[in-house]
């Protein structure tokens, strides 16, 4: 028996070393195999700390680690971390970017690998926020981190933690997977917000939802939500407070509140608990809006006027009241509105309080009438000179003329220049519209014409010639220019002209026929007085067989010349007359003779 329990020692102490050597690690011969470092988070707010560590562990002995730091650039220079000589790594409180590097040495042959830099960012704290603002901790990476890097706690960890999963207890997220919780023991522990820009006129409207347990149990004696203008006790206003706290499921804490002046406002959660079964009260989404059922926030927009009676396409002019940025359905902005109406598409406005982002509209109760849709039309649009026309009115039930200033649905009128005329209609609902017409005005042709002998005897011939570019033509004559007339008396004929406008007018054109009684032959052997050369274009010959007097008439009967008639021979300068026809009297011992002169 004794002999037996021995050898069972025996093979028990044999095993105890055969296990002893198989869980011996060999130590390491060569380099140590790649590594990489792991972050639990790669960005961290700014005073927090950092965790890290190796992603592969070694199987052999002799392995030694080095944890190195930089903060100028992921190649160095790095320092050796005092005291870092772990596969794992907690750094000190940080508030600037850094690099992290390990260098892994296998002791038994002096080979080391160094692993590549990781870089461990410092988040920048968000300080500042605006209405309207929720915080559901989702932008949280790690537990215990409070939101933006820049809430406050005074006693996180301890009585106050963030989650990113749902724990025991009921501590579990309203929505999405983060949450904030107070613990026992709680005495005022109190949470702040980061700033949220407000201004005073407004009302705000504050929430955040909460849960305990399903105990009942009423050891969270207070829960509160205030506002103050910075992260501590100091100038603290309550908004709303429950006392006790105890919900199963979440439950939401809320109220309004405002602000004495602009500036930035931190909101704060603060809970009070004696021992009790709920050992915790989970709360998420806190919440600030501003709501736009207040006088105050909303946006209750009024037009002036507010029931207009137009017609389409008139001019309108509407004032809109209650916000500060007014937008109009046509795209105008202001709060005045000037524009024309159209039937189809109805104005309305959209107004935003500058301060409260709110928005309210207002469409106009419009009645737009019809337009008449007038048209002036004239039998002519290009007339001559001393044409008239007649211009109607058509399309609507009253017509008004601006010149001349009538009435009627028509005008007859003989403008004298180039003009537009404008007629004014109106319908049943006395929507006016306008239309017009316009008229050239085209001037006469100027006619001249010339008279080869003004003044004749009867029967005698004259020649008369039109003279410039209209087409001619002579009454009572076949086409053609010029045309020789005869009259017996003095005679008026018309010539008619017209232009390439086809405007014509008329010339009036006299040959005056004398009796020439008494009229003698120039020249007559038988005849007292002899008179040459007839034509003259300067001296007059006349012989006489008695001394007497010379008298020169034109052929309107005016006295142009006397001079004495002597005996024989006598000469008259006729070289300072004009061309024409000339009477020259001769008188002598009660001898009178009337000679036809003709002066080239």
């Amino acid at each position: 028996m004794i002999k037996n329990h021995s050898l069972l020692k025996i093979v028990s102490v044999l095993l105890s070393l055969i296990s002893v050597n198989l869980n011996a690690q060999s130590p390491c011969f060569t380099t140590p195999g790649t590594n990489t470092i792991v972050l639990s988070s790669l960005t961290i707010c700014p005073g927090a700390l950092g965790s890290m560590s190796l992603a592969n562990s070694y199987s052999v002995s002799g392995i030694t680690y080095q944890w190195q730091s930089s903060t100028i650039s992921p190649v160095g220079p790095f320092s050796a971390i005092p005291g870092a000589t772990l596969n794992t790594y907690g750094t000190p409180t940080l508030n600037m970017n850094t690099y992290y590097a390990v260098v892994i040495t296998c002791t038994n042959v002096n080979a080391t690998f160094f692993t590549s830099s990781i870089l461990l960012n410092i988040a920048p704290p968000t300080t500042t926020n605006s209405v309207p603002y929720t915080e559901g901790f989702e932008g949280i990476t790690t537990v215990n981190q409070l939101p933006n890097c820049s809430w406050s706690a005074a006693n996180l960890v301890s009585s106050v933690n963030t989650y990113t999963s749902s724990q025991t207890n009921n501590r579990v997220p309203r929505t999405g997977s983060k949450f904030a919780v107070f613990a026992l023991p709680s005495t005022n522990n109190t949470v702040y917000s980061s700033g949220i820009k407000m201004n005073p006129g407004l009302t705000y409207s504050t929430g955040v939802y909460f849960t305990t347990d399903y105990s009942g149990s009423l050891n969270w004696t207070n829960l509160e939500l205030l506002v103050g203008p910075n992260q501590s006790t100091t100038a603290l206003s309550p908004v709303a407070a429950l006392s006790p706290a105890v919900s199963g499921p979440y439950q939401l804490l809320s109220g309004t509140f405002t602000v004495p002046s602009s500036g930035f406002y931190y909101m704060a959660l603060r809970a009070n608990a004696s021992t009790g079964a709920a050992l915790y009260l989970s709360f998420d989404d806190l919440f600030v809006t501003v709501p736009c059922n207040g006088s105050a926030n909303g946006a209750t927009i009024t037009v002036s006027p507010a029931t207009p009676t137009l017609c389409v396409g008139s001019a309108f002019s509407a004032t809109a009241t209650g916000a500060d940025i007014y937008t109009w359905s046509n795209g105008a902005t202001g709060p005045v509105f000037t524009g024309t109406v159209s039937s189809i598409t109805p104005l309305s406005v959209i107004g935003t309080k500058t301060l409260s982002t709110c928005i309210g509209s207002k469409t106009l109760n419009m009645v737009v009438n019809p337009t008449p849709n007038v048209l002036a039309f004239g039998t002519k649009s290009k007339i001559c000179l001393g044409e008239s026309i007649i211009i109607a009115g058509l399309g609507a039930s009253t017509y008004s003329w601006a010149s001349p200033s009538v009435t009627s649905s028509t005008i007859n009128i003989t403008p004298t220049v180039t003009g537009c005329y404008t007629v004014t209609g109106a319908n049943t609902y006395s929507c006016q519209s306008q239309s017009v017409w316009c008229v050239t005005v085209n001037p006469l042709p100027v006619l001249n014409a010339s008279v080869s002998n003004p003044s004749i005897c009867a029967g005698e011939a004259s020649t008369l010639t039109a003279i410039g570019n209209p087409v001619y033509q002579w009454e009572g004559f076949p086409p053609g220019n010029p045309v020789i007339v005869n009259p017996t008396i003095t005679s008026t004929f018309t010539l008619n002209g017209t232009d390439a406008n086809a405007c014509t007018a008329k010339l009036l054109v006299s040959v005056n026929v004398n009796a020439c009684l008494g009229i003698s032959a120039n020249k007559n052997e038988n005849s007292f007085f002899k008179l040459y050369p007839n034509p003259t274009k300067s001296n007059l010959s006349i012989d006489s067989q008695e001394a007497g007097l010379i008298t020169l008439v034109d052929v309107s009967g005016r006295i142009v010349m006397t001079s004495k008639l002597e005996k024989g021979n006598s000469l008259l300068n006729t070289s300072q007359l004009a061309a024409g026809i000339y009477y020259v009297q001769l008188t002598a011992v009660g001898k009178q003779e009337v000679f036809k002169l003709v002066k080239e």
